[in-house]
C-alpha cells in the first residue's frame, strides 16, 4: 500500500523461498540496500536509492544505518519511507540493486559470489547449476520458486562465443538465442533466417563531454561542437539500423523535434566564437581533442568517428585524435583519468522511464558535473514530483530542451541492436525499451523431451 502523501510504501511479502528452502524475509531485504548504503560499498549505481529517506547522508557518513527510512515490521511485512513522493520509485525496485540477498548466507559466507563450490543463493524461476566465469553459465528451474508451475524450460545454458562460431551453431540448431550485440552479424546473416527469427531493441551512441576541462566547460563551445555535425552525413544508406538524432533521450523518451541533423555550421562558428570569448581565447590557442573508444566500439560502432573528426575540422577547424583502451578499463576509468575530451558510449536504459536517464547523468555522470546548473535541477525537481501524467510529460520536455542547452552529451544516433532466437521459442514478453527478455514462461512450440534452452552472448 502507499499512504496518503505518496512518501510511505508497504510491502507484505508473498511466501517465497531461497533456492536451499529457506523463507526469503523482510530482513533481506532490509539487510541488502543496508549493505548497498554503507559508505565502504563501491558501487556505480547508488543513485537509484536516493528517493529513500536519508540515503545519501548514510552512505556519506553523516548518519548511521539505524536512520534509513526502511524497517522491518515482521518478517512479512516491508516499510519503506521516501524523502518525498517519487512517482517511478516502484520502477526503480525492478533494477537487480534491490533484489534481496539471503542475509544469513551472506554474512556467514560473504565471497559466496565467488565461490563455485557451493550453491548460488536466488529466489528466481532459474539457479545456478555451474559456472565457468567468462565461458558458461548453466542455470536449472528452481524448484522452490513460489511460481515454479509456470516455468516451462528445466535449463538454459549461456555461452561467450565469437560471433561466427554463433552464427553457425545456430544454423546448425544447436542454439537457439544469440544475443547481444548481434547486430555484429549484419554481414553474415540469411535473410530467410533474419526475417524469421529477429527481433530488436534501440540504443542510443553519444559523445560524453568531459565538462570538467577548461577548454569544454562552456556549453556555447559544447553546443559548437554538435552544430558542427552533420549527422545525416555520418551514416551511408547501407545502415538502415541507424536513426540519426539531436536528442539526448533514448528513443523512447524523446520529444524534441528532429532538428539540425544535417548541422548548423553558421551558428556552430558562432557559438564557438564566443566560447572562445569566455576562455579568453583565440581560435588558435584551443587545443586538440582526444576522442576515447573501447577496442570493441571501434570495430562495432564507432566507424563514424573519423567523419567526426574530419566534419569539426571542417567547420570549426578543431583538430582531434582517436584513442583507444580495452573495454574493462573503459567504464572503470573517468574521462580525466584517461586525459579525454570526448568520450563514445552507447546507453541503453535499465528502466521504463526517462528519470533514470536523467539521474544517472547528474549522480554517476561520465561527462563530470560542472554543467549542472540550479534551473536545470528545479526543472528535473519539478517533474519528479508531478503525478499528473500528461503534465509530467510536459515538464520533462522542459527538462531534456535544458539539457540540450547545456549539451553534457552530443548525441549521434540511434542504433537497432538485433537478437536472434529460435522461431519456436515462444512466450517471451519483451521491453524493446530495455532490450530486456524474460524467460520465465518461455517455452518451445513442439516441446522436446528434455526442454532446454542454449544462449550465445557474442564477444570478441
Amino acid at each position: 500500500t502507499i499512504s496518503e502523501n505518496k512518501k510511505t510504501y508497504t510491502f507484505r511479502l508473498r511466501d517465497t523461498f531461497w533456492n536451499n528452502g529457506d523463507p526469503v524475509t523482510a530482513h533481506d531485504f532490509l539487510y541488502s540496500w543496508s549493505q548497498q548504503l554503507s559508505p565502504q560499498f563501491k558501487t556505480s549505481f547508488l543513485y537509484i536509492f536516493h528517493p529513500i529517506k536519508n540515503a545519501q547522508k548514510i552512505h556519506k557518513g553523516i548518519l548511521s544505518p539505524k536512520h534509513l527510512g526502511v524497517s522491518a515490521k515482521d518478517d512479512k511485512t516491508l516499510v519503506v519511507q521516501l524523502e518525498s513522493p517519487c512517482p517511478y520509485f516502484l520502477d526503480y525496485l525492478t533494477l537487480n540493486a534491490y533484489f534481496p540477498v539471503h542475509a544469513k548466507i551472506d554474512q556467514k559466507y560473504p565471497d559466496w559470489p565467488l565461490a563455485n563450490q557451493m550453491e548460488f543463493p536466488c529466489n528466481g524461476p532459474f539457479m545456478v547449476a555451474r559456472n565457468i566465469p567468462h565461458v558458461h553459465l548453466q542455470l536449472k528451474k528452481n524448484l522452490n520458486y513460489w511460481d515454479r508451475s509456470r516455468v516451462r524450460l528445466d535449463q538454459i545454458d549461456l555461452h561467450l562465443s565469437n560471433k561466427r562460431t554463433a552464427l553457425q551453431s545456430f544454423k546448425k540448431g544447436t542454439n537457439d538465442w544469440i544475443g547481444y550485440p548481434f547486430s555484429l552479424l549484419d554481414e553474415l546473416l540469411d535473410d530467410t533466417i533474419e526475417k524469421k527469427s529477429a527481433t530488436s531493441f534501440w540504443n542510443h551512441q553519444n559523445l560524453a563531454v568531459n565538462t570538467e576541462n577548461k577548454f569544454l566547460h562552456s556549453a556555447k563551445i559544447r553546443r559548437a561542437l554538435s552544430l558542427a555535425l552533420n549527422r545525416t552525413g555520418l551514416f551511408g544508406e547501407h545502415q538502415p539500423n541507424v536513426h540519426p538524432t539531436t536528442s539526448p533521450l533514448p528513443k523512447a523518451y524523446s520529444q524534441m523535434a528532429k532538428v539540425h541533423l544535417e548541422g548548423n555550421p553558421s551558428l556552430a562558428k558562432e557559438l564557438f566564437r564566443e566560447g572562445l570569448d569566455e576562455l579568453g581565447i583565440k581560435a588558435k590557442d584551443f587545443p586538440e581533442l582526444t576522442i576515447l573508444q573501447a577496442f570493441e566500439f571501434k570495430l562495432q560502432r564507432g566507424h563514424f568517428l573519423p567523419r567526426i573528426q574530419q566534419q569539426l575540422n571542417d567547420v570549426l577547424g578543431i583538430k582531434t585524435r582517436l584513442k583507444s583502451i580495452p573495454t574493462k578499463y573503459y567504464f572503470k576509468k573517468k574521462m580525466l583519468e584517461n586525459d579525454a575530451h570526448l568520450i563514445l558510449l552507447s546507453w541503453s536504459n535499465y528502466v521504463d522511464t526517462p528519470f533514470y536517464f536523467f539521474d544517472s547523468f547528474i549522480f554517476n555522470p561520465p561527462c563530470g558535473s560542472s554543467w549542472l546548473t540550479q534551473p536545470f535541477q528545479e526543472a528535473l525537481a519539478r517533474a519528479k514530483i508531478e503525478e499528473d501524467s500528461n503534465l509530467q510529460w510536459q515538464k520533462l520536455k522542459e527538462v531534456e530542451e535544458l539539457f540540450c542547452d547545456l549539451m553534457p552529451i552530443i548525441p549521434i544516433c540511434y542504433r537497432e541492436t538485433k537478437i536472434l532466437y529460435n522461431e519456436r521459442l515462444k512466450g517471451l514478453p519483451t521491453n524493446l525499451n530495455l532490450g530486456l527478455w524474460d524467460l520465465k514462461e518461455a517455452y518451445f512450440k513442439s516441446e522436446r523431451q528434455d526442454p532446454k534452452s542454449m544462449i550465445e552472448w557474442i564477444a570478441e
